[in-house]
């Protein structure tokens, strides 16, 4: 239907919405994990706006876009690149919202990197300072939020625990101000990771177990699903065999019913773990012919591979 409108834009001249719906296909292919297609349309909507010289806020959420789908096909010095025009710009030009988002997209690229070895957490820290400054002089406290954790998100990564732990408690404090429920939740979950890394397990299922509870406050199957696989994680940690299962069975249960097969495979395969981990070979057999199933249906044929 997206590319069906802008066949239409484009045959009436219409060039704003045009690149507007550029935009728009970008945003699709990006969600379905498709970068290799998204990144022409962001190529393209980011020229167009930059032809039409029509609202900043496009050309910036354009340039951070081509970012995020570079980054995704591992063309990271390209995609530094890019977002650096855009920071010069910004800077230059005194937009500070603007330059939130396209310092948003540089952090994202070298957290992605970093996956691989080959980010640079330094630049991404400093950008993330430069940010949280910004978004503290205009005033947006849900942006001020999103920039701690991205802090939080680099800490981790440099392994500096007690940074990371006070960037995400600032940041899931500023949600509950603003009664961002869902964000606070989502950020929490670094703590988690947090406090497994230090093993403090006995916190770290207390948190999951409050993550939980607030994403079924907030009616997100999803993700409350999610948590019971970081809920089970804590019970293992605590040699707590049986909790741990009870956990991913309920996980389980919860992607069947929403109809996600990957889901379900993965708490099937949790499961296979526990079981190898103590000895039970025939349950973990045939926990592994059952995730493998569904990998089938779901037509993820590395997954299988695995």
């Amino acid at each position: 239907e997206a590319k069906h409108a802008l066949e239409l834009f484009r045959e009436l001249g219409m060039r704003k919405f045009e690149a507007q719906e550029l935009h728009q296909i970008t945003g699709i292919l990006l969600h379905h994990g498709r970068p290799r297609e998204a990144l022409p349309f962001a190529k393209d909507a980011l020229a167009a706006f930059a032809a039409l010289r029509y609202g900043k806020g496009w050309l910036a959420e354009c340039r951070s876009k081509v970012v995020e789908a570079m980054a995704l096909l591992y063309d990271w010095r390209e995609g530094r690149r890019v977002a650096w025009e855009g920071i010069t710009e910004f800077r230059d030009s005194g937009n500070k919202r603007n330059l939130v988002l396209v310092l948003d997209s540089l952090i994202h690229l070298h957290l992605d990197a970093a996956m691989q070895r080959k980010g640079d957490l330094a630049e991404a820290a400093a950008a993330a300072q430069e940010a949280i400054a910004a978004c503290r002089e205009f005033g947006d406290r849900k942006w001020e939020s999103n920039q701690l954790f991205n802090m939080a998100q680099i800490h981790f990564r440099q392994r500096r625990w007690d940074e990371a732990e006070s960037c995400v408690q600032e940041a899931a404090k500023i949600d509950e101000d603003i009664s961002e429920d869902l964000d606070r939740a989502v950020k929490l979950e670094l703590l988690i990771d947090i406090h497994c890394e230090n093993s403090r397990f006995d916190k770290a299922l207390k948190v999951a177990q409050e993550v939980r509870e607030a994403f079924r406050a907030c009616g997100d199957r999803q993700r409350e699903a999610h948590s019971c696989l970081s809920i089970a994680q804590c019970h293992l940690c605590r040699e707590e065999v049986d909790k741990a299962i009870g956990a991913a069975s309920e996980a389980q249960v919860m992607f069947q019913e929403d109809g996600d097969h990957n889901g379900e495979a993965d708490a099937w395969e949790f499961t296979v773990r526990l079981q190898q981990l103590y000895g039970r070979s025939p349950e973990a057999g045939e926990a592994l012919k059952t995730a493998i199933g569904l990998q089938q249906r779901a037509g993820d044929k590395r997954a299988q591979a695995y």
